[in-house]
């Protein structure tokens, strides 16, 4: 087993092509290629094609935010926005796209209506690992009051366990043992 190594300006001028080739037949392989570029941060390669799988198959959550993470990484949150926006037709009372709503409103310097959305995202899914930390991290910095009370009401929610797992640690990070049980 040899592996070849290439850096990652010459895999996208030489192997970005084939592989866009190879993929474009399938939903799944397409998907998986900008996903990857995303994680590469060379989401403007594949930003074409990324627009042409959205017309290939009706519009899902996870192809959503994806290509939400592709519009703004190439700088083009009002593509996101309308996307987001398209998404939540179908999907009215979805944390996760309410959850990229508020990343979107956040690029957009738009924080109050972020953090709005943000929350409102965390009490339909309290859930989201990622969307509890941005919370977390921005609420707490600013009030923290506020921001453990709310994780306390999230917590309360059915199904809820990530706000009791953030709360915990906040406790055992103030040396609260007692409470973090």
């Amino acid at each position: 087993d040899q592996s070849v190594y290439m850096h990652l300006t010459d895999w996208v001028k030489f192997m970005l092509p084939l592989k866009i080739n190879e993929s474009k037949e399938s939903y799944d392989n397409l998907f998986r290629l900008a996903s990857f570029c995303y994680n590469n941060g060379i989401s403007k390669h594949i930003l074409h094609y990324a627009k042409i799988l959205s017309t290939t198959k009706p519009l899902n959550i996870e192809y959503c935010s994806l290509l939400v993470n592709i519009y703004l990484q190439c700088d083009l949150p009002h593509e996101a926005l309308k996307l987001i926006n398209l998404a939540l037709i179908k999907y009215p009372k979805n944390g996760t796209l309410i959850t990229y709503l508020a990343k979107v409103y956040y690029y957009l310097d738009k924080k109050n209506i972020a953090m709005s959305c943000l929350f409102e995202g965390l009490l339909l899914n309290p859930n989201q690992a990622d969307a509890l930390c941005t919370y977390y991290s921005i609420t707490y910095a600013s009030n923290p009051t506020l921001c453990v009370n709310n994780l306390n009401l999230l917590s309360k929610l059915q199904g809820s366990f990530m706000p009791a797992l953030l709360l915990a640690y906040l406790a055992l990070r103030e040396n609260n043992s007692t409470t973090a049980l």
